[in-house]
């Protein structure tokens, strides 16, 4: 597991102080409310104040004082320590930790997770497989374990062939 975890991208300066436009990569941007540190190239940064505005989020760093120093992090990916991700419930995992994972289908693996794609009903995860791609919806009834240890997902097998989806490449 990586120590980690990609929260945002700096889209560009807002105002004269420093503060910055962030597009979240998290279902829910009011999480970086509750931020107290951001990691950007590396760099530890003191978050100063954060407003949500919209989809969006304006953020303000301690050192980050002016367009110009906002300017330099512009396309610049924000990056949390993994001890600071709020607290999931045991169904929820984690896109970072579901990418590369291989997944089992009756006893056999049948390729691992490239994509998750996420759409309102339920997200979607994409297996590159040899020859193709497979894409099935991250159902409770389908998924019968999900192993971050050891990056392996189990699926049952019935209900895999009935919602499982082929993607020629």
């Amino acid at each position: 597991m990586t120590d980690y975890i990609e929260v945002g991208k700096v889209l560009k300066p807002k105002g004269l102080k420093g503060a910055m436009k962030v597009e979240g990569i998290t279902d829910d941007n009011s999480r970086f409310l509750r931020l107290k540190e951001i990691f950007i190239s590396k760099n530890s940064y003191c978050v100063e104040k954060v407003q949500l505005d919209g989809n969006f989020v304006l953020l303000k760093l301690f050192g980050v004082d002016t367009p110009e120093d906002a300017e330099k992090l512009r396309n610049k990916s924000l990056f949390i320590k993994r001890a600071d991700v709020v607290d999931m419930d045991a169904d929820h995992n984690l896109i970072v930790d579901i990418i590369g994972m291989e997944v089992e289908v009756g006893n056999k693996i049948i390729g691992k997770i490239s994509d998750v794609l996420q759409y309102g009903a339920a997200d979607v995860y994409v297996v590159k497989c040899e020859k193709n791609e497979i894409s099935f919806p991250a159902l409770k009834k389908l998924v019968l374990s999900v192993d971050v240890e050891n990056k392996k997902m189990t699926l049952d097998e019935k209900v895999f062939g009935e919602v499982a989806f082929k993607n020629e490449i």
